[in-house]
C-alpha cells in the first residue's frame, strides 16, 4: 500500500513539473503569436501549392496527402525537376508540409483570414513546449533506469528530479532557440524532427518498432533525425553498461577521419581554390553550392589555416551556448576571424572547449550517475558532427539553428551543475540507506548464527552430564577469576562512556559544520538557478519582439556581427524604400568587406543608375555581378544591362560605338554569340561610317576571338559567310592577327561542312537500306 502511494505521489510530482515547463514556454513565447508571415515564409507556405491549393486542383484532401508523401507534389509542376530530385527544392519535407496544411485547416475553421499567421506560430510554440516536456521525462527515465535502488522513493529522489526539471526549463528558455520557435518556415522542420527524435528515444526501451516508426516520421520531417543512427546504439550501450568501449571507439574514429578528410591532399572533401579565383568570380563554378561568403574556410589554400579556423568555430558554438548575448541570424564572412598559426591566442579557447567536452568522457566513472553526463555530452557532439565542417564543408561556418538539439545537452548538464548540492545530499542519503541495509543484513546473519550456537550448546550440555563432578571442582577457580574480571570490566565501561561522550560531541560539531556548508551551497545554487532562469526568460521574451520585423532582425544582428550579407540585405531594404543614400552607405560597407560579392555589386550599380545616372561607372559593378560565379545575380543583371543599353543605343547616334562595345564586354560571359555580334556591328560602323580602320580592326579581332574561343557553343554555319565577307572587305595583311584568325575560322567552317555532309550521306544511306528492307 505504501509503495502504491509513493508511486502515485511521484506521478503527481512529475506531472506538476511537466505542466510548469509547458505553461512557462507558452507564456514566454506568447508574444510571437502576433508575428505575421515574412517574405521567406510567404514563399514557403503561401506559395506552396500543397498547402494553399489552386481552384483547379480537383483532388480530395486524402489524395493530396497521399501524393505529398509519394513524391507527386503539386509544386513539381511549377518547379525545376532537377531541384526536386537533388533535394534543393525550396519546399520542405512532407511532414513539415502536412503540419502547415493542418494549420491552414484550423485557421479556416476559426474563420481567420489567410494572412493571419497566429495558428502557425502557436503550433511552433506548442511543439517547443512539448519537446521540453519530453526532454524532462526522458532525462528522468534515463537517471532512474541507472539507479541502484529498487524502491520508488530512492529512484525518484528530489535532487535528481529537480536537476532534470531545471535543465529542461533552461532548454525551453534558452535565447539561442528563439529563432527556431519564431520561424514557421525553416524552424518548423527542426521542431518536428527534434520532437520525433526525443519520442523515439523515449519509446526505445519499451518498443523497438515504435522507436523505428518515430525515426521514420522524424526523417520525413527533417535531416536532424538521422542523428538517431548513433544515438540509439549509444542509449542501448548505456542500458547494457558498455559505454566505455563505445566512447573509445567513437573518439578514435572521429580523430582518424578528421585527420584524413580535413588535412590530406588526396581527400575529396579538402578541396580548395585560391583567392584569385574568388576575385575573378569563379567561386560557384568550382564549388557548386558552397559559396565563399557563407563558408570561406573551404577556399583557404593552407591546410593548417583551414583546420585551426574550423576548430575555432567549434569553440564559438560553445560560447554562444554559454553567453547567449551576441546572437545573430547570420555568421557569414567577416564574423569569425581566420586562425592562421598555432601561436594565435584563439587556439587557447579551442583547447579549453575540447578539454571541457572530452575530459569528462575519459575520467568519469561510468558505473555511477555520471553516465547521464557522458550521455548528454555525446548527445550534443553527435548532433553537431554533421554541421562542424569536419567531414565535409557545409553551407555555413556557424549557424545558431544548428544549436537547437545540442542546446538540450548543454542545458541538462547546466541544470545538474546548478543543482549539484541537492544531488550530493541525495547521494549521501542513498549511501546511508545502503549502509543501513547492510547492517540489517548483518544482524539477521548474526541472529541466525547465535541460534545455531544455542542449539549446539544444548547438544553439548546433554553429552556432558557425566562430567558434572569435574565441573563443580572447576567452578571455584572460575569464580575467583570472574570476580577479578568484573572489577576490571567496570573500569573499562566507565572509560568507554567518557570516550563515547567525546566522540558524540565531535560528530555533532562536524554535522553542524556540514549542515552550514550544505545550506550555503544550496543558497548559492538556488540564487544562481533563479538568476539564470530570469536572465534567459527576459532575454528570450525581449528577442521575440525583434522577430516581428525583418528590419529589427537585421539591425540587431548587425550589432553582433557586421557581415557582408547583413549589410547587403539592409541595403536591399533601403533600395525598396528608395532611400538611396542609406542604401549606398550599407552597400559600400558590404563591398569594403568583400569587393567580389555579386549581390552588392549589382545593387551598387543600380544605386548609381538611380542617383546620378552614371551608366559607365555602374557598368563596372554590373560586370562583377554578371560573371561566371554569380549565378544568383546573373539573370537579373543580364535583364538590367540589356534594357539599359538597348535604350541607350536607340537614343544614341548610329556612329557611336562605345555602347555596343561596353554591352559586348558585359554579356560576353553569358551570351558570347551576342557579344560577338555587337562587336562585329561596332567594327563595321567604325569601318563604313567613321572610316576608322585601326579601331574597326581591333573590334573585329575581339569579335573573332570570342567566336573562336566558343566555337563549340556558337553555330559556325551562320558565321562562315561573315568570315568570307570580312576577308574580302578588310583585306588583312599577311601574317597579321586578323588573317590568322580568318584562316582558323575558315578551316573550322570546312570541317563543319564536311561533318554535316558525311552525316547527311550516312543518314540517307540508312534510309535507303530501311526502305529496301
Amino acid at each position: 500500500m505504501n509503495n502504491n502511494l509513493k508511486e502515485y505521489s511521484i506521478y503527481i510530482k512529475l506531472s506538476i513539473f511537466s505542466l510548469i515547463i509547458f505553461l512557462v514556454t507558452l507564456s514566454i513565447y506568447s508574444n510571437t503569436l502576433v508575428n505575421e508571415f515574412t517574405e521567406d515564409e510567404v514563399k514557403l507556405i503561401k506559395e506552396n501549392r500543397d498547402v494553399y491549393r489552386l481552384p483547379s486542383d480537383n483532388r480530395s484532401s486524402v489524395e493530396a496527402i497521399v501524393d505529398l508523401f509519394s513524391g507527386r507534389s503539386a509544386n513539381s509542376q511549377s518547379q525545376n525537376i532537377e531541384e526536386i530530385v537533388s533535394g534543393k527544392s525550396k519546399y520542405k519535407t512532407p511532414m513539415t508540409t502536412l503540419s502547415w496544411i493542418v494549420d491552414r485547416l484550423f485557421s479556416q475553421l476559426t474563420g481567420a483570414p489567410d494572412d493571419d499567421a497566429e495558428l502557425y506560430h502557436l503550433s511552433n510554440v506548442l511543439l517547443h513546449a512539448t519537446l521540453g516536456v519530453q526532454v524532462f521525462l526522458f532525462t528522468i527515465h534515463l537517471t532512474t533506469s541507472l539507479k541502484s535502488s529498487s524502491t520508488p522513493s530512492m529512484s525518484h529522489s528530489f535532487g535528481n528530479d529537480l536537476a532534470c526539471f531545471i535543465g529542461s526549463l533552461l532548454f525551453v528558455l534558452h535565447p539561442v532557440n528563439g529563432e527556431i520557435v519564431a520561424s514557421i518556415g525553416s524552424g518548423r522542420s527542426v521542431l518536428l524532427s527534434c520532437n520525433f527524435v526525443m519520442l523515439s528515444l523515449l519509446t526505445y526501451r519499451y518498443s523497438l518498432i515504435g522507436s523505428l516508426v518515430c525515426f521514420l516520421l522524424g526523417s520525413l520531417a527533417g535531416g536532424i533525425a538521422y542523428a538517431l543512427m548513433l544515438l540509439l546504439p549509444l542509449y542501448h550501450y548505456i542500458l547494457r553498461g558498455n559505454l566505455r568501449s563505445f566512447i573509445v571507439v567513437a573518439m578514435l574514429l572521429i580523430s582518424v577521419i578528421q585527420y584524413i578528410l580535413a588535412s590530406a591532399y588526396f581527400s575529396p572533401f579538402s578541396y580548395y581554390i585560391n583567392t584569385d579565383a574568388v576575385a575573378n568570380g569563379e567561386v560557384d563554378e568550382v564549388y557548386g553550392e558552397l559559396r565563399y561568403v557563407d563558408n570561406h574556410v573551404g577556399f583557404e589554400s593552407n591546410r593548417l589555416t583551414r583546420l585551426l579556423t574550423i576548430d575555432y568555430s567549434h569553440a564559438h558554438y560553445l560560447w554562444l551556448l554559454l553567453v547567449p548575448k551576441t546572437l545573430s541570424v547570420d555568421w557569414s564572412y567577416n564574423c569569425l576571424p581566420t586562425v592562421q598559426s598555432l601561436t594565435d591566442k584563439l587556439n587557447i579557447q579551442t583547447l579549453l572547449t575540447y578539454s571541457v567536452i572530452f575530459l569528462p568522457l575519459l575520467f568519469t566513472n561510468v558505473k555511477k550517475q555520471s553516465v547521464v553526463i557522458l550521455f548528454y555530452i555525446l548527445f550534443g557532439v553527435i548532433n553537431m558532427i554533421p554541421k562542424l565542417n569536419l567531414f565535409f564543408y557545409t553551407d555555413s561556418l556557424v549557424s545558431e539553428n544548428n544549436l537547437y538539439l545540442p542546446s538540450i545537452a548543454f542545458c541538462i548538464l547546466l541544470g545538474r551543475l546548478l543543482t549539484s548540492p541537492f544531488l550530493l545530499i541525495d547521494y549521501k542519503e542513498e549511501q546511508q540507506q545502503q549502509r543501513q541495509q547492510k547492517e540489517k543484513e548483518k544482524e539477521i546473519i548474526d541472529n541466525n548464527n547465535n541460534k545455531d550456537k544455542e542449539v549446539n550448546n544444548k547438544v553439548k550440555e546433554d553429552s556432558d552430564d557425566n562430567e558434572n563432578e569435574s565441573i563443580v571442582r572447576r567452578r571455584k577457580k572460575l569464580q575467583k577469576e570472574m570476580d577479578e574480571n568484573d572489577s576490571n570490566s567496570n573500569n573499562r565501561l566507565q572509560k568507554n562512556k567518557k570516550n563515547k561522550k567525546v566522540s558524540l560531541t565531535t560528530t555533532s560539531t562536524t554535522k553542524n559544520r556540514l549542515s552550514i556548508i550544505n545550506k550555503l551551497l544550496i543558497a548559492i545554487s538556488l540564487t544562481a538557478t533563479i538568476s539564470i532562469t530570469i536572465l534567459y526568460s527576459l532575454t528570450t521574451y525581449q528577442r521575440n519582439f525583434i522577430w516581428r520585423d525583418k528590419v529589427n532582425i537585421l539591425f540587431d544582428s548587425l550589432n553582433s556581427c557586421s557581415s557582408v550579407k547583413l549589410n547587403d540585405e539592409i541595403a536591399g531594404l533601403y533600395i525598396k524604400a528608395e532611400d538611396w543614400n542609406n542604401a549606398k552607405l550599407y552597400c559600400e560597407n558590404a563591398l569594403d568587406i568583400l569587393p567580389s560579392y555579386c549581390l552588392s555589386n549589382y545593387k551598387y550599380g543600380m544605386i548609381l543608375l538611380h542617383t546620378n545616372g552614371d551608366y559607365i561607372e555602374a557598368s563596372k559593378y554590373f560586370a562583377k555581378s554578371i560573371g561566371r560565379g554569380c549565378r544568383e545575380t546573373q539573370q537579373m543583371t543580364w535583364m538590367t544591362v540589356d534594357e539599359l543599353y538597348q535604350n541607350l543605343m536607340s537614343n544614341a547616334p548610329e556612329s557611336f560605338t562605345d555602347l555596343r562595345v561596353q554591352f559586348a564586354e558585359l554579356v560576353e560571359s553569358i551570351d558570347p554569340e551576342l557579344a560577338a555580334k555587337h562587336l562585329y556591328d561596332a567594327a563595321m560602323i567604325e569601318f563604313e561610317t567613321n572610316e576608322n580602320l585601326p579601331k574597326s580592326q581591333t573590334y573585329m579581332e575581339h569579335s573573332l576571338d570570342i567566336v573562336l574561343d566558343n566555337h563549340k557553343q556558337i553555330p559556325l554555319a551562320q558565321w562562315c559567310k561573315v568570315f568570307e565577307y570580312i576577308g574580302s572587305t578588310f583585306e588583312p595583311a599577311k601574317q597579321s592577327k586578323l588573317e590568322k584568325q580568318l584562316n582558323k575560322a575558315l578551316s573550322l567552317c570546312t570541317k563543319t561542312t564536311t561533318t554535316t555532309t558525311t552525316t547527311k550521306t550516312t543518314s540517307s544511306k540508312k534510309r535507303k537500306q530501311q526502305q529496301q528492307i
